[in-house]
């Protein structure tokens, strides 16, 4: 009973791998010149979030990365603004991670309101910038409460960055300012995975 099943899974699974085979190979082509515009990248300094995502009426986590490229000058303060819905999130705290407790980073986060729009300030500051390096990597964790009445959505944070006081904007490219986002799902988030042998 079992063999005709397990033909016909074979015969699906060769006609998808044969079916992906083509269309891989012009993206396998086109990645080095993807790696090529990365590396066009004139900005010195980048801020990156790995996407937190939790269900209604749990608290999640979102890491904050700094990074800054070789021969950069040194950081003595970033100043970080996001923009949320407060119906939606509201902010909990800021937790230093280990590389800004290391450098002695100081830390000060205040959430203020504004209409229906919640706007939170954090201040990175790098005590002594002449005896050591602002971090480069993972530098706070942001802790975030999504409401029990959330839909499931994607909240977008709309950060604004500055660095040493000067704004990083799109005409300046002083810095790149990425991944942004919290993930809201009423359902278990699963990522599934296939490996083939042979």
């Amino acid at each position: 009973m079992r063999s005709p099943n397990l033909r016909w899974l074979l015969v699906l699974l060769a006609l998808v791998t044969a079916g992906l085979a083509p269309a891989q190979s012009p993206a396998q082509e086109t990645s080095p010149a993807t790696d090529e515009d990365e590396t066009e990248d004139t900005s010195e300094f980048a801020l990156t979030f790995s996407r937190a995502a939790g269900a209604p009426g749990e608290e999640v986590a979102l890491p904050v990365y700094f990074t800054r490229r070789p021969g950069a000058p040194n950081v003595e303060k970033l100043t970080l603004r996001l923009s949320y819905p407060k119906s939606v999130v509201t902010y909990n705290k800021a937790e230093d991670a280990y590389l800004s407790r290391r450098a002695g980073v100081d830390i000060h986060a205040e959430a203020k309101t504004s209409g229906e729009q919640s706007v939170l300030e954090i201040s990175f500051t790098l005590p002594d910038p002449a005896e050591k390096d602002f971090p480069s990597g993972q530098i706070a964790y942001l802790h975030f409460m999504i409401s029990s009445e959330a839909d499931d959505q994607t909240v977008h944070l709309k950060p604004e960055l500055w660095i040493d006081e000067q704004a990083v904007t799109a005409s300046n490219s002083l810095a790149r300012v990425e991944g942004e986002t919290i993930l809201i799902s009423a359902s278990p988030i699963l990522v599934g995975c296939f490996f083939f042998t042979h």
